[in-house]
């Protein structure tokens, strides 16, 4: 019983327990400015949409068994993948970053000249809509891979997720959020998971290409 402890062991246990209760604090107040930093980059990012890009040979959209969505609060380094791997990812409407590597096996074309001919995963297969019959939504999308001409990680904004996101309707993309605005904000989003940014770079192909 507490009553029989000695006095000196009373004092230990007291200050341990005033050092648990201060680290808890600390910790959730950590969490609390993560989240608040997490949101803000979200917001940057600009409104979820969904792509106008529907392909019915490509039904059904659906997500992979080995993808990795990555919520806020939680800590996962995307550098750490499989360099000779690419990837595809989202940020979802709810701001999960969510990837998986293109080529799937399982995916194959339901119908048109290449059915049952094997396809690569589509961004509308991590963001896919009820039944899988059409694209969902996602704030951004793109490609993650290792260049080994350039020795680095590059994420980059090749989805139509990005070229079709805007805050607005119809918003042209020199309007802010950019699509250079909306990459770094993803960028932020990783390093904020746990991602060691110093190596990885951003690249905006959607304003290269216009």
């Amino acid at each position: 019983a507490i009553r029989d402890l000695h006095p000196t062991q009373k004092g230990i246990d007291a200050g341990t327990s005033a050092k648990i209760a201060a680290e808890k604090q600390a910790a959730a107040e950590r969490f609390r400015w993560l989240q608040r930093r997490f949101c803000k980059a979200v917001a940057k990012i600009g409104e979820a949409v969904s792509t106008e890009i529907n392909r019915p040979q490509e039904h059904v959209y659906r997500p992979p068994e080995n993808q990795i969505t990555i919520k806020t609060g939680q800590k996962f380094d995307i550098t750490t993948l499989d360099p000779s791997k690419k990837y595809l990812y989202i940020i979802n409407e709810a701001g999960d970053a969510v990837l998986a590597p293109e080529s799937q096996p399982g995916y194959k074309y339901s119908s048109g000249p290449r059915a049952g001919q094997p396809r690569v995963l589509k961004h509308r297969d991590l963001a896919p809509g009820p039944g899988g019959k059409t694209p969902g939504k996602a704030r951004i999308g793109g490609e993650f891979y290792f260049s080994e001409s350039e020795g680095t990680w590059i994420v980059d904004n090749s989805s139509s997720f990005s070229a079709l996101r805007a805050t607005r309707p119809g918003a042209p993309s020199d309007l802010p959020p950019s699509p250079k605005e909306s990459l770094d904000a993803t960028l932020e989003i990783f390093e904020l998971t746990g991602s060691d940014v110093s190596k990885i770079q951003t690249r905006d192909v959607i304003r290269r290409n216009q």
